[in-house]
């Protein structure tokens, strides 16, 4: 990228801790790569394929001639994307090559078929500024890192065209020799699925397995899309190529950046913040792109966020009210609920249960009896004893490996004419979230092993057995299944998903808190619809169709982002702190009933342990579209302070230097994260007392404001001025003393709240940890 830039010298004041393995050492990848660069300067090809070796680049500072380059250690990188049982695990990754593809890479030709999804559209090259200006893609096609480009937000007069761009970014893998194209450019298909949540095409039937599921549409679906890979199926990917994707989404002028991405474990160093992404994106956020990310799949325990600086709008997952209910009704007048995208079987009869081990041919070995459970082979099974009846299967741990299928087991009971499929839970598969799967045929998933067991013990009891033979002469057990196509819409959503990853934000690795909010916003994210590619593997129940059931928090993000995209049309000048700011002041805090945001609290029964959600739960609440579109008042913040901040962190001077190339001597440094303008105040220590300000400013019509607070335990508030009338363009300053009644370790949250006399409702989240009075007491 040094050379691209068109730096006349570079300096590299680094050497390798060892040498070079193999037949000799100038055979490295740095060597190379500067070999490389003399012959095509000297050449004059023009074709610099000059590796990513710098992981803290600054694309954005281009009158740099003299590049000092540094090396780091490379993080791994994988996707916060759950698709219960079939998420496969990824390998640790590494190194990578960046790519000449053809200019205005609209289709990538290794991978026609998502190009056809009638969920998204291609664009053609004329349709962006990016298409007209790119003439090179020397990145890539980011996997689980969606770019989303919103270039010509605005409204057009012609058929939107939201893919403008497919680039490729493999360096550090191939290095490695872990890329493996037909593997790594076919099988993994997520970004079809997230680019379609935040732009996908407008009331596109979703039809999966022959059902009729609605329509879907993206949250903004006039946007534009750029996308950009660096991640892969077969082993994550690494820093490296992500900060390149980044560099090069900036460099082509995307409006907002998704990275449904996170680490795998917390930065070294002495804070979170300085890692190789987050920086790359604080030059983004230089430029006025707006950064979302996933919080990640590592919940629900305390401190287990892995997206940490306030630069970055990180959002946490969410249900919503649309459930797909299944049950089966035995023949005993039990009803158990299950899970499964399946037609039920006739209303008015009832079926034999055949649990498939009792079903085995005559020349069927049972010496693996969970494989045959499982009904992965119809050639195992008697087809007359099975036929017009209810095949009951194992759900096993070698469904979470991905060993064993359900769409496998529903093409057994149809090859065997069965009535129906009955999975039931095996009791060491548990912590693991069953979303509802597309079957065919009548078929049910029971995800509880409660209820399996109820279901077993029915059926063993209704079995008549000979006293003699010990064989089964009759299977008594009946039942029959209800079915799971129709959606029905409950009022206990939004609700935090058991998997989204939690608050308090880690300031390092030891962790001490930051005093930063983290999430900062609930989406949906949990059994979303999207566009999916026929021939991707991420979810083999999905293999063969155009769209797809998946959860997580990178399924959370992209709605963030679509949103994101709405706002900017609307405000063509907000900075991407006060769309962060429009999107968090205006968030709900309060389900479909009117009850308060409720948290799962863990991964067994989920339903059964949760209590209501706190802002390092939620952030500062559930997003709100309509809201976030008339937010009246905004918190505005930009590179400059976020600067101050981290040169105000203790030891901090020497690695901003090196990541920004800039002295913390250019800063006040007194900046701590309190001070910071955002939307919410994180405390992580109050000494007795502290006063922090927020500045807001009206973006609305002219408007008088009441201000009203609830304090959190431990901590009195007193926020000042209490009234406020505020013009148009106009900014006030808000004063807020808070004050530790009590000692306690124990964090306590509160919240102030702006009510304007047109409407507005101005939410800021108080969160404070760790409390220290001037008296004695403790809790």
């Amino acid at each position: 990228m040094a050379a691209q830039d068109q730096v006349d010298i570079i300096s590299l004041s680094v050497t390798p801790n060892r040498r070079p393995p193999g037949v000799a050492t100038f055979f490295n990848p740095i060597d190379m790569a500067l070999l490389f660069e003399i012959m095509s300067r000297y050449t004059g090809t023009g074709e610099r394929k000059l590796y990513k070796l710098l992981l803290a680049r600054h694309a954005l500072n281009d009158d740099t001639l003299v590049l000092m380059i540094s090396i780091q250690f490379d993080l791994c990188w994988d996707s916060p994307l759950s698709n219960g049982p079939q998420k496969q695990p990824k390998a640790s990754v590494q190194l990578v090559w960046s790519s000449y593809m053809d200019p205005f890479v609209i289709g990538f030709q290794l991978n026609p078929v998502p190009m056809q999804n009638p969920g998204i559209i291609i664009a053609s090259k004329n349709d962006s500024k990016l298409a007209k200006e790119k003439t090179k893609c020397v990145c890539a096609l980011l996997e689980w890192i969606l770019i989303f480009l919103f270039y010509h937000i605005a409204l057009r007069m012609k058929p939107a065209h939201p893919i403008v761009s497919v680039c490729l970014d493999y360096w550090n893998s191939l290095v490695l020799e872990l890329f493996e194209p037909h593997q790594d450019w076919m099988t993994s298909f997520g970004p079809r699925h997230t680019a379609s949540v935040a732009a996908g095409n407008h009331g596109i039937p979703v039809i999966v397995a022959g059902h009729h599921f609605g329509n879907a549409s993206g949250m903004a679906p006039r946007s534009h899309i750029a996308v950009y890979k660096a991640l892969y199926k077969s082993f994550g990917g690494f820093a490296a190529d992500v900060v390149a994707a980044i560099d090069q989404a900036a460099q082509d002028g995307v409006d907002i950046i998704s990275l449904s991405i996170t680490p795998n474990r917390r930065p070294p160093g002495v804070a979170t913040f300085f890692n190789p992404i987050d920086m790359a994106l604080l030059s983004a956020v230089k430029v006025g792109i707006f950064v979302v990310q996933a919080a990640g799949n590592t919940g629900p325990s305390p401190t287990s966020m892995f997206s940490f600086s306030p630069w970055i709008f990180t959002v946490g997952a969410a249900s919503h009210d649309r459930v797909y209910s299944n049950s089966i009704f035995l023949g005993n007048n039990v009803t158990i609920p299950g899970v499964g995208l399946a037609p039920g079987t006739d209303e008015k009869k009832l079926y034999k249960l055949i649990l498939a081990r009792h079903a085995l041919n005559n020349d069927t070995s049972v010496a693996d009896d969970m494989y045959v459970g499982e009904c992965q082979d119809a050639s195992k099974f008697n087809k007359t004893l099975i036929k017009r009846n209810l095949l009951m299967c194992s759900y096993s741990i070698r469904f979470v490996l991905g060993l064993s299928t359900i769409k496998r087991a529903s093409e057994t009971a149809k090859n065997l004419s069965a009535a129906g499929v009955v999975f039931y839970m095996d009791p060491f598969v548990i912590g693991f979230q069953l979303n509802p799967v597309p079957m065919q045929k009548p078929g049910i998933i029971i995800a509880s092993t409660n209820d399996s067991k109820i279901l077993m013990q029915y059926y063993n009891s209704s079995l008549e057995i000979d006293a003699v033979s010990k064989k089964i002469v009759q299977f008594g057990a009946v039942a029959g299944i209800c079915g799971g196509l129709k959606a029905n819409y409950g009022n206990s959503a939004p609700k935090v998903m058991y998997y989204s990853a939690r608050g308090p934000d880690p300031e390092d690795t030891l962790p001490h808190e930051a005093d930063i909010l983290k999430p900062n916003l609930l989406a949906p994210g949990n059994f979303i619809w999207a566009a999916w590619s026929s021939v991707g593997t991420d979810s083999v129940e999905f293999l063969g169709e155009n769209f797809a059931l998946m959860s997580g928090t990178s399924m959370a993000a992209p709605h963030v982002a679509g949103l994101a995209a709405l706002i900017k049309q609307k405000f063509p000048n907000f900075s991407p702190a006060a769309i962060g700011s429009a999107l968090s002041t205006t968030a709900s805090l309060f389900d479909k009933s009117g009850e308060p945001i409720m948290a799962q609290r863990s991964y067994a029964s989920p339903e059964l342990n949760q209590s209501p959600a706190t802002p390092f739960d939620m952030g500062s609440g559930f997003v709100n579209a309509s809201g976030a579109l008339n937010p009246g008042l905004v918190f505005d913040s930009g590179y400059d302070d976020y600067m101050s901040f981290l040169c105000g962190i203790n030891g901090s001077a020497p690695v901003v230097l090196n990541y920004t190339g800039q002295n913390c001597g250019l800063y006040n440094s007194t900046v701590y994260g309190p001070d910071l303008n955002l939307p919410s105040i994180t405390i992580s220590k109050l000494n007795q007392s502290r006063i922090v300000q927020r500045t807001v400013q009206n973006i609305a019509q002219n408007e008088s404001y009441s201000v009203g607070w609830t304090a959190p335990d431990g901590v009195s508030v007193k926020v000042s001025p209490t009234h406020f009338s505020i013009n148009n363009g106009e900014r006030q300053v808000l004063s807020v003393l808070l004050n530790a009644t009590l000692n306690s370790s124990v964090a306590s949250f509160g919240r102030i709240g702006l009510f304007g006399n047109q409407g507005h409702v101005i939410n800021i989240p108080i969160s404070v940890m760790v409390k220290i009075s001037s008296n004695t007491s403790t809790s």
